[in-house]
């Protein structure tokens, strides 16, 4: 008790002595806290550091950053200082190339109830991305490394570094790599699919489409979202050809890829499904314009497409109650 007593009071005392971040007080109560034993007192004033944008604290960083990776589990549990200084340096503009070679591999698995859980997975993703930022020579290598990560958001925020990267040339054959050698969540195939038209839409465009016609319902639905994230040209027309040669599950996948293209060709086209398709058809369709309920226009347009169907939209009211 006595111990998170202590914690709490330095917190207090920071907390107090950064009211004017950029006073010499400040500065001196930043530098001792950078210092301090407890991780949770690091991490808050590498959050200040952030916040304001302040020089001159790169060498402590440094300093805490490698106290940090000794004995890490004991010194930075939840690799908090380990976070804000990749976090800070990065946002810094500091040429810390080699600390965030270190960060990106760090492994750090902590004991939980029943086992152990890696903390270290949001580091190696900031640190990829820091590497990325800096256009270093070995970014590539280390995304290659972790879009392999055991750890799910590992793998997702590597799609997302090498979106970022703008390298086409390494980045296109990994993605494609990844989505090709399967993945379990469907969080890491969408944002795969994400990077690949992010980086390269002409040329990956067909690619993404090819996975629409797939038989596993999580790369159908993870590649028909991507297109609607991304909205690379053409993909109404591939949505729409997509909901209207299937009667599985992802269709509703894909009406709602179309409603996030946000245009007014894709709601007409959602619009004219609640006036003239199906009743299955006509549901999903009010259940993708939901996403939008909050626009008067397009849900009074809605219930006036329903109203329009020859049984007056009595089979939709449901429906339109539910989502709009």
């Amino acid at each position: 008790m006595a111990k998170r007593d202590r914690t709490l009071e330095a917190l207090e005392r920071l907390a107090e002595a950064v009211t004017d971040p950029h006073a010499p007080a400040a500065r001196a109560a930043l530098s001792k806290a950078l210092g301090a034993r407890s991780n949770l007192v690091v991490a808050a004033a590498l959050e200040v550091i952030c916040e304001h944008e302040l020089s001159g604290f790169e060498a402590s960083m440094r300093a805490a950053f490698d106290k940090a990776m000794t004995d890490p589990v004991r010194t930075d549990p939840g690799c908090r200082t380990k976070v804000g200084v990749v976090k800070a340096l990065d946002l810094l503009s500091e040429p810390a190339d080699e600390l965030f070679l270190a960060a990106v591999r760090h492994v750090q698995p902590e004991p939980v109830w029943g086992g152990s859980q890696d903390s270290a997975v949001a580091l190696r993703g900031m640190a990829a991305m820091a590497l990325v930022n800096r256009r270093n020579p070995e970014a590539m290598i280390e995304l290659a490394r972790l879009l392999a990560d055991p750890e799910r958001e590992a793998r997702r925020m590597a799609a997302d570094a090498v979106a970022a990267s703008g390298d086409v040339a390494a980045g296109v054959p990994l993605l494609i790599l990844r989505i090709r050698a399967g993945d379990p969540e469907p969080e890491v195939l969408g944002a795969c699919f994400a990077a690949l038209l992010a980086l390269d839409a002409a040329d990956t465009f067909g690619f993404v489409v090819e996975h629409l016609r797939g038989r596993d319902e999580l790369v159908v639905e993870a590649a028909a979202l991507a297109l609607g994230q991304e909205r690379p040209a053409g993909a109404l027309a591939a949505l729409r050809a997509f909901v209207e040669s299937t009667l599985l599950e992802p269709r509703r996948v894909g009406l709602l890829a179309i409603a996030m293209l946000r245009t007014e060709e894709a709601w007409a086209y959602l619009l004219e499904l609640v006036a003239e398709a199906p009743e299955g058809l006509a549901r999903g369709a009010i259940e993708a314009l939901g996403v939008y309920r909050e626009l008067g226009d397009l849900a009074a347009r809605a219930r006036e497409a329903a109203a329009g169907r020859a049984d007056g939209g009595a089979g939709l009211e449901r429906s339109l109650a539910e989502h709009l």
